[in-house]
């Protein structure tokens, strides 16, 4: 673990790079360069903000797909998922509407783009939407569910409810692993390694616990200093790295190859 305090150094290549936001009067695309400035250090120059889609509340999921340059959009009405898309190559005029419905609070898209997961409120179990039908393929009844992630394999699905997290073969829904959960203040993160070999999950509000995909044990739990409570956690491109932002603005960085 390595405290790296407040304020982290982010490592750029220079060159043409393009970010989405998500705000109160729609989604915006913007183009920006990240260039090196007289003193040697790293400057970002950002073009004017483009507004795309529809001008309404909405949230973006990060790029699926192919090229990993689709977009996921998420349209609210004010607080709840109402309409989930697919933009391929984030172009609106391709959008393939995948699910609709009131008071969806989470959505996750399986990698292959076949599957989507939703959980609504009241929470009461986990829908899956066949993405290129935009139907309703399965319901798992879970009271208390608040989250589903597709493993990167596309061949099974973990779940969180109110007392459990939950290992499930996509297309059979068979249960194949599931361990305590513990309440936490976050919605059930859930995130895999690059190698796809191990997956991590919150438990409480103060630790990441990390879990073999090949038997769902616990390897590690990592758990900040003095147990602050945590914010959110990523994981670095090649995945071996952990960085967890604490609430008290501090973030921690665990190298997990030492582990």
């Amino acid at each position: 673990r390595r405290d790296i305090g407040e304020h982290g150094r982010s490592r750029w290549r220079a060159g043409r790079r393009r970010f989405h936001s998500a705000r109160n009067f729609g989604i915006q695309r913007r183009n920006f360069r990240v260039v090196t400035n007289s003193g040697g250090g790293l400057a970002i120059q950002a073009g004017e903000p483009e507004t795309i889609g529809r001008t309404q509340e909405s949230t973006l999921q990060l790029p699926v797909g192919p090229g990993n340059d689709w977009l996921v959009a998420l349209d609210r009405d004010p607080i709840y998922i109402v309409r989930a898309e697919v933009w391929p190559g984030g172009d609106p005029a391709r959008a393939r509407v995948v699910a609709a419905g009131k008071t969806m609070t989470w959505i996750d898209l399986s990698a292959d783009e076949k599957w989507l997961a939703s959980v609504k409120f009241p929470p009461a179990g986990v829908r899956f939407w066949d993405a290129n039908r935009g139907e309703v393929a399965q319901v798992l009844e879970l009271p208390g569910a608040i989250s589903a992630a597709f493993v990167p394999d596309n061949r099974r699905v973990v779940t969180r409810d109110a007392a459990e997290y939950r290992v499930w073969e996509v297309g059979s829904w068979k249960p194949l692993g599931r361990w305590p959960s513990v309440s936490t203040g976050l919605p059930g993160r859930t995130k895999f390694s690059a190698d796809g070999k191990h997956l991590l999950v919150t438990q409480g509000v103060d630790r990441v616990q990390i879990r073999r995909l090949t038997d769902y044990e616990e390897e590690a739990t990592l758990v900040p200093p003095e147990s602050l409570e945590m914010f959110d956690f990523a994981l670095t491109l090649d995945g071996t790295r952990i960085f967890v932002a604490t609430r008290t603005g501090r973030v921690f960085e665990w190298n997990l190859t030492r582990l």
